[in-house]
């Protein structure tokens, strides 16, 4: 996460040097505009009409910088929080009311967690909980395909559904009322 966040923030800062750049290229020739406009050089007309294309172009620029720098600190700050809850997960989770436990529960498993009273199952892990988990390659291999030795998977529950009859259905048996 580290390494895309720099790589991000490289390409951000390369721009921002980009639009500054321009914005002072826009300066510089607007103060050139100026100083023909003064000399007698060009009229008034020509003048206006440049003038405006240049503080057009140089509002649009600075526009985009404050753009670029409020997102890169917004996500930053985003981000950080984040972050900061994820290293506090346990102290929230302990000092959260039922339902906040709940809707903690809900994010990490999408599906409803099913429990036995001894073991607890889920039919799916949130993909990024997962991805996070298989991240470390240092782990040993598991031939079961577990991501941990604590973690137990679990087979997909099929959805209900109508039965067809068989064969045995066309029998009676003896639990069966029979009314006449």
């Amino acid at each position: 996460m580290q390494s895309l966040l720099i790589n991000d923030d490289t390409e951000t800062l390369k721009r921002i040097q980009k639009l500054k750049n321009n914005k002072q290229q826009l300066d510089t020739r607007i103060e050139k505009l100026q100083d023909l406009l003064v000399d007698g050089t060009i009229d008034s007309e020509a003048y206006s009409k440049t003038y405006s294309r240049y503080t057009t172009q140089k509002e649009d620029i600075v526009s985009e910088l404050e753009g670029l720098k409020m997102s890169n600190t917004t996500f930053k700050k985003q981000f950080d929080v984040a972050f900061d809850a994820l290293d506090n997960f346990k102290q929230t989770y302990t000092e959260s009311r039922i339902e906040d436990k709940s809707i903690l529960i809900s994010s990490i498993f999408p599906e409803s967690l099913q429990f036995d009273g001894k073991k607890c199952r889920t039919p799916r892990i949130n993909d990024v909980l997962r991805y996070i988990l298989q991240i470390d390659k240092d782990l040993p291999k598991n031939k079961k395909g577990q991501i941990s030795k604590n973690m137990s998977l679990s087979r997909l529950v099929e959805s209900p559904r109508i039965e067809l009859g068989s064969k045995q259905a066309n029998k009676k048996p003896s639990t069966r009322l029979v009314f006449n």
